[in-house]
């Protein structure tokens, strides 16, 4: 409904996601936050890399476009520093949601 600009109906609760998809920030930390598989996955995704957070396994999935368009291998172990930053962002994200699930 925000990206059509209309207004929610009363009875509708929760939090546009809007922001998190365009990222209101516009720099070059630009990124968004998807949700798939019933929230027990969660990702970020910059104009570069992708985390994927996998809740119930508590594991998580570093892949770069530019290099791996495919996703075939997971950078996570091989750049711990960057995976962390790439955490922290989307979990930032996350508590500016409300999100409760984490």
């Amino acid at each position: 409904l925000d990206l059509l600009h209309l207004p929610a109906p009363a009875k509708v609760q929760g939090k546009s996601l809007l922001p998190l998809i365009t990222d209101a920030d516009k720099g070059d930390n630009q990124s968004g936050v998807t949700m798939m598989d019933s929230l027990n996955q969660i990702s970020l995704v910059t104009s570069q890399y992708q985390l994927i957070w996998d809740r119930t396994k508590n594991v998580e999935y570093l892949y770069d476009y530019h290099a791996d368009p495919n996703e075939l291998k997971d950078l996570d172990g091989g750049n711990p520093a960057l995976a962390q930053q790439l955490m922290n962002q989307l979990n930032d994200r996350l508590n500016a949601l409300g999100f409760k699930g984490q």
